[in-house]
């Protein structure tokens, strides 16, 4: 997402620069249809920037709602950047790009992943959520802070992840009141 938000940022810097020949031309400039059309796009998708939607309108103004409709339903020749489009649309990824995101992330927190290829093309594609059989083994992680002998107890104490969580709860119960003991113990009488 900041690689787009970079983009948007230098079509508007691009905008600044230009904007004496944007002044004196009725039509949009070939040059510059790639970045007006882009943050028009872009002002559809980021509800986060009312500038863009500012920018938008002006737009509308400038060159007529027939352009603006073009790069918003991203009709032919409508101008906007590929990559915008990739980067903001909301479709699901494909089952290539989220196993390879998730490959990274293990990469990255040095998890080794065991992943099962599905058996053929239709399982890939069907159902978006299916990211195939993936499977971490607890034994692969390493809890932070801890020597490998308490990381082992840590794992033989609790039966699952609930279990495990009712215990960090009482644990933060019971240290919450430690805290609050001290604070009145601290207190002038």
């Amino acid at each position: 997402m900041l690689d787009v938000l970079a983009m948007l940022q230098g079509f508007c810097y691009l905008l600044i620069e230009r904007v004496a020949l944007l002044e004196h031309q009725k039509d949009c400039p070939e040059e510059m249809k790639e970045a007006i059309s882009s943050l028009i796009f872009a002002a559809t998708r980021c509800g986060d920037f009312p500038e863009l939607v500012e920018l938008r309108s002006l737009f509308s103004a400038k060159y007529g709602k027939g352009f603006v409709s073009r790069a918003v339903d991203l009709r032919n020749n409508c101008g906007v950047n590929p990559k915008v489009i990739q980067k903001l649309s909301t479709r699901t990824p494909s089952y290539e790009e989220r196993l390879m995101i998730l490959k990274e992330i293990a990469a990255e927190h040095n998890i080794p992943l065991h992943i099962e290829e599905p058996n053929n093309d239709e399982d890939a594609t069907e159902g978006q959520n299916n990211v195939g059989n993936v499977s971490v083994r607890a034994e692969d992680c390493c809890i932070a802070g801890l020597d490998p002998e308490a990381e082992r107890e840590v794992r033989r104490k609790y039966k699952d992840v609930a279990d495990a969580a009712q215990a960090a709860f009482e644990s933060a119960a019971y240290a919450a009141a430690a805290a609050r003991a001290a604070v009145e113990l601290d207190l002038p009488l």
